[in-house]
């Protein structure tokens, strides 16, 4: 299920307590959500289409109406549905494999979407289409179309990369800066793979603290769990001839 149109609603605090659909009890403090056909269990993607705004919950309950998501507290809050508010119009699409570290992890995490935002949610749930925000139902027509032909697209360049040998990846220089101490930054390395720490030092000069480390491969997937992970760390990549 990818890029629905829901209205989305908010628990009401009656709930509380009561034992849900997948025998969990109901509280307005954690990202869940009730769907009426939903499997219990999936993650799913909610963003708001006026205040661009999105959640990751948990599906554990049932609710009445199938383009209907109910949302805990917590995560009605996070787009902007506040109690006087009652209902929001959203686009929600199912999460992969990854979809439960992103739930875990979003409270570090900004919640105005965005591109930047857009691509970590993809690199944690293998999300194949980035769900729209804009509201407008007189270009419901044109979207399908266009979200026909990119699928196209997609599959004709999957097929093309199956028939190209990959090419090896340029080696690249990440740095990590804005780190408060070298305490800090020793903390930070530690947390790292060995086979991606020992290739990394602190640089402490007079005027800059940062970690710099030389990565071969899996660049994009380093920097952007790092980034989900630590939010307040500026990283930027400098390749062979550009910074």
């Amino acid at each position: 299920m990818v890029n629905q149109r829901h209205i989305a609603t908010r628990y009401h605090n009656k709930f509380v307590n009561r034992k849900t659909s997948s025998g969990e009890r109901f509280t307005q403090k954690k990202y869940t959500a009730a769907h009426k056909n939903m499997r219990l269990g999936t993650y799913v993607l909610v963003v708001d289409t006026v205040t661009k705004k999105w959640v990751v919950v948990k599906v554990n309950d049932r609710c009445v109406g199938s383009n209907v998501i109910d949302l805990a507290g917590i995560a009605a809050e996070r787009i902007g549905l506040t109690k006087r508010k009652g209902v929001a119009r959203v686009l929600v699409s199912s999460l992969g494999e990854g979809g439960e570290a992103l739930w875990q992890r979003q409270d570090s995490m900004p919640n105005e979407y965005s591109d930047s935002i857009l691509s970590i949610i993809q690199s944690f749930s293998k999300l194949p289409t980035p769900p729209p925000v804009a509201e407008n139902d007189n270009n419901t027509a044109s979207a399908t179309q266009t979200q026909t032909k990119t699928n196209t697209v997609a599959k004709n360049t999957a097929k093309a990369k199956e028939k190209t040998p990959p090419q090896k990846q340029t080696p690249a220089k990440i740095i990590i800066s804005n780190i408060e101490s070298t305490d800090v930054a020793e903390d930070i390395l530690d947390e790292m793979n060995p086979s991606i720490s020992r290739n990394a030092k602190i640089v402490n000069n007079t005027d800059s603290l940062r970690i710099e480390i030389i990565l071969n491969n899996d660049i994009d997937k380093f920097t952007t769990h790092f980034i989900a992970k630590h939010p307040k760390y500026q990283v930027t990549i400098e390749n062979d001839g550009e910074k």
